[in-house]
């Protein structure tokens, strides 16, 4: 399952992420991989919780942020890119 969030997009995102990684629909492999962009560091939410699932393997989590106030930061800047999407998505059904 692909999902792209963008500042607070990500709430609903969260919700499906979390039933899903603590229910049994894990036994089935779900695969879940997330782009979530905002345009500060600070503005991410989830952060932590959404590091630790993919820490965990239970998702593939790339965070992008438009300006980073870090030079630290070492995941995705700018705007979600055609790119990121074709590199860091599941391929369409059939393709």
């Amino acid at each position: 399952m692909g999902m792209i969030a963008g500042g607070t997009g990500i709430a609903p995102m969260f919700q499906i992420i979390q039933t899903i990684v603590n229910s049994k629909l894990t036994e089935r492999k779900i695969g879940i991989s997330l782009i979530y962009a905002t345009k500060i560091l600070e503005d991410m939410a989830f952060l932590e919780d959404l590091a630790n699932y993919d820490a965990k393997g239970k998702i593939s989590f790339f965070p992008v942020v438009e300006m980073p106030n870090t030079d630290n930061w070492t995941y995705g800047t700018g705007l979600i890119s055609p790119e990121m999407i074709k590199n860091l998505m599941p391929s369409p059904k059939g393709k």
